[in-house]
């Protein structure tokens, strides 16, 4: 998506949930609304951002653990690689502290990545549902 275009010098960084040549994966299909309600590198962002201390957990660390938990395309970054060495919160704000448990994450078994669709598959998939 961003092959090519970005230059590091412009001041942006960018990652995505595939490569130029494969489609994201779509998973978490809703019957009641009829559509997937999000894509496996979307929730794993998601999920490490419940999990992890924002605060404390740069952009690049994100990068790494959601890249290497989205199984189901091949995730890039691109741009200016020195905003990768920010912290989350700042981009995503702090976390409040209403409650002290960390928020509730599927467990392994249904993970999104095992019921995923591939992007161009995803109007066929809701149809057979």
């Amino acid at each position: 998506m961003f092959e090519g275009l970005l230059d590091s010098s412009i001041n942006v960084f960018a990652t995505t949930a595939s490569n130029a040549t494969t489609s994201s994966y779509a998973c978490y299909y809703d019957p009641e609304r009829k559509t997937f309600l999000g894509d496996v590198y979307s929730i794993k962002w998601l999920e490490d951002s419940d999990a992890e201390n924002i605060e404390k957990e740069t952009l690049e660390q994100q990068y790494l653990r959601v890249k290497k938990e989205t199984n189901t395309s091949t995730v890039c970054q691109f741009g200016d690689m020195s905003i990768s060495k920010m912290m989350v919160g700042s981009f995503q704000g702090e976390k409040e502290d209403v409650d002290s448990r960390p928020p509730p994450i599927p467990p392994q078994w249904l993970s999104c990545g095992t019921t995923a669709v591939p992007g161009p598959q995803v109007p066929l998939a809701i149809q057979e549902r």
